[in-house]
């Protein structure tokens, strides 16, 4: 690989989730786990010393070592980048957060069991993400490669998908666990969704029209 084709792998690699529209509900989701150099461009973009990351290294491996406060600010700055480019050319705009409950629950649904065809488990290291197959709405890893951080649930963050190194035997997409969130490991990630805002004023103002 020549320097240029290696500059331009690296510039695709830090950027910001590609996002799946799911039919039938009012957000997307992140096609993967959030990967290293996703994370690595927030990072850069606050002067954030990046988490330590597990061998193998790669810029394409889910983000790892992030606790439910680092994933919630990553959510954030997303959304500071998309309120600066109006939506649609109305005052709307795209705000990113971690899944909900439901939500989790809706778009892991047609497969509430882990299968070596659809999720990395039972594993000694790390791997990049999309190396399995996808579900019904192109989403991947949402069972196995990483546990995902979901919205908090009073003092306690919930992770839900089982990971890497967790054994078949475990896995269902109903397993979860909770920790504080500041709690982090080397197999708990996270995916983000994204949802439209529109501001109150214009709901308004297009009802009295």
């Amino acid at each position: 690989m020549t320097e240029q084709e290696q500059e331009q792998e690296l510039t695709s690699l830090l950027t910001i989730p590609n996002m799946i529209s799911i039919p039938g509900v009012d957000y997307s989701v992140s096609e993967t786990p959030i990967t290293v150099g996703q994370f690595l461009l927030f990072c850069a973009s606050n002067t954030i010393q990046p988490p330590k990351q597990p061998e193998p290294y790669s810029l394409n491996n889910p983000v790892v070592n992030v606790s439910y406060y680092d994933a919630e600010k990553y959510c954030i700055w997303l959304t500071q980048q998309n309120v600066a480019t109006p939506h649609h050319n109305n005052s709307s705009h795209l705000e990113y957060s971690l899944p909900a409950n439901d939500q989790f629950e809706f778009f892991c649904a047609d497969h509430t069991e882990a299968t070596p065809e659809i999720a990395v488990y039972g594993r000694t290291e790390i791997c990049k993400v999309a190396t399995k197959q996808p579900n019904k709405y192109n989403l991947y890893d949402y069972l196995g490669c990483v546990w995902e951080w979901q919205l908090k649930e009073k003092a306690y963050a919930v992770v839900r998908g089982g990971s890497w190194r967790t054994h078949l035997r475990e896995y269902a997409h109903c397993v979860r666990d909770r920790y504080f969130p500041d709690f982090r490991h080397d197999d708990v990630g996270f995916r983000v969704v994204r949802r439209v805002v529109v501001p109150l004023s214009d709901v308004v103002s297009s009802a009295k029209h």
